[in-house]
């Protein structure tokens, strides 16, 4: 739904910011369910939460194709999908590990909000990346590359 429906719909100075917004989005869907407990409440958020997470996907493949040479393309990608699947992995076994210490909510729930702050984190370098700039004309606070 969100690599479909709004993947093409960011401008390409925008990228960089709707990748972090959407990573903030799918953290509060993922972590809402842990503190309103409704199994609808839960389908929609996850339903929200995975459109957010396909769209960041997007936003990152095309960042990846907008601002880096192409004949680093496939090293860029390479890049990303190695620190994608290594946190898929590390949180695979460190979500084991919180679950059986802290309980199925509270795992879920960290899940969901660090994410958030992260976003936040991002959020804040890329305004003051921004800070100082022409207010008519921001620019955008990861530079295209050249080619």
């Amino acid at each position: 739904i969100g690599s479909i429906g709004l993947g093409s719909r960011v401008a390409p100075e925008r990228l960089a910011v709707a990748a972090v917004v959407a990573i903030a989005i799918q953290g509060f869907w993922l972590g809402l369910p842990t503190l309103i407990l409704s199994i609808p409440l839960a389908a929609g958020a996850y339903v929200l939460g995975g459109a957010a997470h396909g769209a960041k996907n997007v936003f990152v493949r095309t960042l990846i194709h907008e601002r880096v040479p192409a004949a680093a393309h496939g090293r860029a990608a390479a890049a990303y999908n190695a620190l994608r699947n290594g946190a898929e992995m590390i949180a695979l076994v460190g979500g084991g590990v919180l679950v059986t210490a802290l309980g199925a909510r509270t795992t879920i729930s960290l899940a969901g909000g660090i994410p958030i702050l992260i976003a936040l984190a991002g959020l804040a370098w890329i305004a003051a990346k921004n800070r100082g700039r022409s207010a008519a004309r921001l620019e955008p606070a990861l530079e295209p590359a050249r080619s």
